[in-house]
Formats: C-alpha cells, structure tokens, sequence
C-alpha cells in the first residue's frame, strides 16, 4: 500500500494496493523484490505485523476518513508466497485511525495510537490501546481496550523487548482539533508487571505482636504470564507463622505461580 503520483491533475495521489516481498537471505542485502496478490482495497496510512505464519492488516486511509480496517494473509510454507487476504475480527468503531502502529508481544497484537480523522479535518491524536490474542489457526480474538498512552500519539513506533517491556518511540501528538501537530522524542513504556505490598496496619507494632501483609502481583495489560516465581525477603527480627503455598529457605519466602492472566 501507499502513495502514489497519478497523472490525473484533479486527483495528483491515490492510496495504492500493492504488495512486495524480498528473501532477506543470510546478508540481508542485495533484496530482490517481487510482487504479490493485493491488498483487499488501496490504503494509506496502514500498519501491520507478522507472525512465522501469518500477516495482519490493520486500518487506514481508503480515500475519505480511516476505518477500522483488519485483515489477515497467511503464509504458504513452501513458496513463501501470501495467500488470498481474508477479513480479521471485527475492530471497534473508535480503533478506525490511521498512521496508529501495531507491535507483537507473545500470542498478543497491540494496536496503539493514530489520527482519528484525515487532516485537515477536526483530527487528534489518540491515546488508545488495543489488544487482540492470536489464538492457534492465527485468527484473532475479539479486541479489548487497555490502558491508554499517557498522551495521544501519531506517526510512532513501538516495539517488546526481551526483557518483557513494551516501548512507543517518538511520534507526534496534537491534544486538539486546532492544534498544530508538535513533534515528540519521549518514550513510553510498561512493564509486565506491577507489585505491590501491603501491611494490614499503618501503626507502630511493638515486638512480639503478630502482623500480616498482602503482596499483589498484576500483569498490566501486555501479555498473559506463566511459571512465575516470586520471592519476599523478610528481615532477620521476623518470623513466619502461615502463608499459603510457600515454601521458605531461611528469611527468604518463594511463591510458584502457573499462570498470571492479563489483569489478574
């Protein structure tokens, strides 16, 4: 997809269907590109993110103002060739933006930020969050909405790292219809995980009394966790009377924990 240059003066550019494709190789040089099948309409405006099977689609300009496009192609494991794009689960109305980024993170795609509207019309820049769950054909899952960026944001990039964070890069943001569009080079960024731990009181407990305290871990919205292991290190004036599922080596308590899901 894209822009192109048309000849014809009343209409100087068209969003484009095309599709290429290079093999990378081992040297990552020398590309030779070759055309695939079209997009299922032209676009501009658009992202996407591949999986070893498959490519997804997402929104973009069709000519008037973005829609909440999403589309899927797999991949033929022999030619490498993509195969006929087919329509994905259905977006939100509200997600229909363009110049938004997708990144992957495990099994989840993340649709994050872009204009909601094609300039110079009443256009701003979101601060939204979406997040779908490839399930095992490569279809999606229904979209949910998660914590929005701490500012909308449009022409950005984003992507997970090994150590399980998740970055938007740069971009710009305009707060408002008449605002002009400022330029940013912050980053954003969120972890998998939040803890926190708590005493049942705030008040002065005097040696030998009994006290218990709650440790809370929450996947924040980025991907659900497995085989978890969490520790507490307790000081060496304390001494456990009950815990659930614990096991303890000295003043260090550990916790085995499966699977931590997405807000839980």
């Amino acid at each position: 997809g894209g822009l192109r240059r048309n000849l014809y003066y009343n209409n100087p550019w068209q969003e484009t269907d095309y599709v290429y494709s290079a093999d990378v190789g081992a040297s990552c040089q020398a590309l030779e590109w070759r055309e695939e099948d079209d997009l299922p309409l032209p676009l501009r405006g658009h992202t996407a993110v591949a999986t070893d099977q498959a490519i997804y689609l997402f929104n973009g300009l069709t000519g008037g103002d973005p829609e909440a496009i999403s589309f899927r192609t797999e991949l033929d494991p022999v030619s490498l060739r993509i195969k006929e794009w087919e329509p994905e689960a259905k977006m939100p109305d509200s997600a229909g933006v363009y110049l938004s980024t997708a990144v992957r993170s495990g099994n989840y795609i993340y649709l994050i930020g872009g204009l909601t509207t094609k300039p110079p019309n009443d256009s701003i820049a979101t601060s939204s969050v979406y997040r779908a769950r490839i399930l095992a054909g490569g279809q999606l899952e229904q979209w949910r909405v998660m914590n929005p960026l701490e500012e909308g944001r449009y022409g950005h990039t984003a992507v997970s790292s090994s150590d399980d964070r998740l970055y938007v890069i740069g971009g710009a943001a305009k707060a408002s219809p008449a605002a002009l569009p400022t330029v940013r080079d912050t980053i954003f960024w969120t972890p998998l995980l939040f803890f926190t731990k708590q005493a049942s009181t705030d008040e002065l407990v005097w040696a030998g009394q009994e006290i218990s305290y709650e440790i809370k871990v929450v996947s924040t919205n980025v991907r659900d966790l497995h085989d978890l292991v969490l520790t507490d290190n307790l000081p060496d004036n304390f001494q456990v009377y009950d815990a659930p599922d614990f096991s303890q080596d000295g003043q260090i308590l550990t916790w085995s924990i499966p699977e931590l899901s997405i807000g839980h």
